[in-house]
């Protein structure tokens, strides 16, 4: 759809007297079509607990207007309390904050539009930053401004909190922002295109904010001891590692040529072995004494990387110089980012014992959230350290409800394989675990137990068959030889060959739209979400499928939620888990309220069902109750 480009005609205007108030209003009753009013804010930096709102600014496809908050203000909210339109924004959710705080704007949920929203649906996975997508689709010149600015900051030595509002650079820069998201609006429209896409997205989008707003409670006291204790072990590692190896695991260039050095060594004594023994090649008694330490781990531009999937295959090495030197390094380097990355933030960035995370309502091309400052998503999904920092409100407990296998089932009724089918519902109606079951099937023994390590080989083919991955990455990922899991995955086809099929069928349906209609893609099977995928990588059809289809249908839980009044109870999504605060008293009913929020059983083969943990008067007591 053609937008209105970028020209001389476009108006910019800096708000600093009250001729320029009247000209605003006089714009503003002048609406000539308007579809919708665009307004942005520009604040002193990111955190709206510790900067102050600076400008406010509205605007449409042909003009913007910037408007210092402190002096004109007021002018501000009367436009909004006048116009009963659509008001666009984009990123709502950072701009709403600081509104919100101000009372610059009751938010009206019905009529607000995110332009952000808009492009991340009709262009999934790609940038969806403002100044590169009025660049591409409003003018080639719409980042000149920025790019102005930055010289400004520069010169002067500025940022957002100290630059001067009547400085041209920045309040045109500001006023052009709302131009572009007004034509950004006109051009997407995903709430046309994709209607009930957008629709959720928005509902959705309002219970993320809500969660953000609202924050999470934590132990601050707590987080700053962990910090100090993680701190300390990296430190005795550190020295530890020096005095027996003499280097500094904290260089990766150190590392690589300490391991460099005993891949010479241990490759002479295999030379050495086989001239005194008779061992020729690769044998497992030759392993056992000198198993190579080359580096088979690269960074992007192809060199030697001493990554943690390179450690992790270094401390499975039988030399126990190369193990206990790669576990040393991997726990300090996991502890020093579990450290920084979580404990300090808790310490840093809580307003008055409470955290404020960022909700990346469509971060994955799939559509899955994401939880930011700190990056909750990237926790080991059993860990209690970090979690444990999470509190309830004073009186009230946790509660913790994940969506029960919810990407297994969704691929089991896509597939429609039967024995697969007829599994789930034995295990709903009789209790049990399902990767038992299966593994139970495939090896022929009805006496195998939980705890049998092949359960994970059977676990690691199916999660492996849902996300994409061939056998050699589900073998490395199990950490087991590439022969054992072939093993498992041929004996998994053999029995339950509707997966199979079901990719297979997808997946040659995705190369038919690539070779017909130009682009691969998939829509899902809740909303129609179409998710493109790229042409050389059909494969991933299953996996975009399932994800974008398990993402839907736990916006649309979280949505249930706040309507049947638990809005104030939730906290934060994590991947496909739900954490919720509930009064003690209550917590029963409010539990049951979740799981029935988050059950599904219309339109499917299988109920998509709900598991529940708590009360918990720490979110980690949930794992720990697991023994992790």
């Amino acid at each position: 759809m053609a937008v209105p480009r970028l020209s001389g005609e476009t108006q910019l205007h800096y708000v600093d007297s009250y001729e320029e108030v009247q000209q605003m209003f006089e714009w503003f009753r002048n609406d000539r079509g308007r579809t919708s009013l665009a307004v942005d804010t520009e604040t002193g930096g990111l955190d709206f607990v510790n900067h102050k709102l600076r400008l406010v600014q509205v605007g449409d496809t042909r003009a913007g207007w910037a408007i210092p908050w402190e002096l004109y203000g007021g002018h501000f909210k009367e436009i909004l309390a006048k116009w009963d339109g659509v008001v666009s924004l984009h990123n709502a959710a950072f701009d709403l904050r600081f509104m919100e705080r101000e009372d610059a704007w009751k938010t009206d949920w019905s009529r607000l539009s995110d332009t952000m929203i808009h492009a991340k649906i009709m262009r999934p996975g790609k940038s969806a930053a403002l100044k590169p997508l009025a660049t591409q689709f409003v003018d080639p010149g719409a980042a000149r401004g920025q790019q102005k600015l930055k010289k400004k900051f520069k010169e002067n030595d500025w940022f957002w909190d100290t630059i001067p509002l009547d400085v041209p650079e920045y309040n045109m820069y500001a006023a052009l922002d709302t131009v572009e998201t007004a034509c950004l609006y006109d051009y997407f429209r995903a709430d046309l295109a994709y209607p009930e896409v957008y629709d959720l997205e928005m509902a959705y989008l309002r219970c993320a904010y809500n969660m953000e707003k609202r924050g999470f409670r934590v132990d601050v006291e707590y987080a700053a001891k962990k910090e100090i204790e993680l701190h300390d072990f990296v430190a005795r590692s550190r020295d530890w590692a020096k005095a027996q190896y003499g280097l500094s695991i904290g260089s990766p260039a150190q590392l690589l040529q300490y391991f460099g050095k005993l891949d010479g060594e241990l490759g002479a004594r295999h030379e050495q072995h086989e001239t005194n023994f008779g061992i020729e090649g690769e044998t497992p008694e030759c392993d056992a004494l000198c198993g190579g330490v080359s580096v088979t781990e690269t960074t992007d531009t192809g060199a030697p990387s001493m990554n943690a999937k390179q450690l992790k295959l270094f401390i499975k090495h039988p030399d126990k110089r190369v193990s206990t030197l790669a576990k040393v390094t991997y726990e300090a380097r996991r502890a020093d980012k579990t450290a920084g990355t979580y404990f300090k933030a808790i310490r840093e960035k809580n307003v008055d014992g409470r955290i404020h995370p960022s909700i990346n309502t469509l971060e994955a091309i799939t559509s899955r959230s994401s939880v930011s400052n700190p990056s909750m998503q990237n926790l080991p999904s059993n860990s209690s350290v970090v979690k444990n920092a999470y509190l309830p409100e004073v009186g009230h407990v946790l509660l913790s409800h994940d969506a029960d296998q919810v990407e297994f089932r969704i691929g089991t009724c896509l597939s429609q394989d039967p024995g697969l089918l007829a599994l789930f519902r034995k295990m709903d109606s009789e209790g049990g675990d399902t990767f038992t079951e299966i593994m139970r099937d495939i090896y022929h023994d009805a006496t195998l137990q939980k705890s049998d390590p092949r359960r994970g080989l059977v676990k690691g083919t199916v999660y492996g068959k849902l996300f994409g991955a061939g056998v050699e990455k589900m073998a490395d990922t199990a950490g087991v030889p590439v022969e054992d899991m072939q093993a498992t995955v041929n004996s998994f086809d053999k029995k339950y060959p509707g997966m199979n099929q079901y990719a297979r069928d997808l997946t040659n349906l995705t190369k038919r739209r690539i070779k017909q209609e130009g682009e691969g893609y998939i829509l899902n099977r809740t909303t129609g979400r179409r998710i493109p995928v790229e042409s050389d990588k059909a494969f991933r059809c299953v996996n975009y499928t399932i994800q974008s289809t398990a993402a839907d249908i736990m916006k649309m839980a979280i949505i249930k939620m706040d309507a049947a009044g638990l809005g104030e109870n939730l906290r934060m999504p994590v991947h496909d888990e739900i954490i919720v605060d509930a009064p003690r008293e209550t917590w029963e009913e409010v539990a049951e309220t979740v799981n029935e929020c988050m059950t599904v059983r219309e339109g499917w083969d299988l109920p998509l069902t709900a598991e529940g943990s708590g009360p918990l008067d720490r979110w980690g007591a949930k794992y720990a109750e697991d023994g992790h």
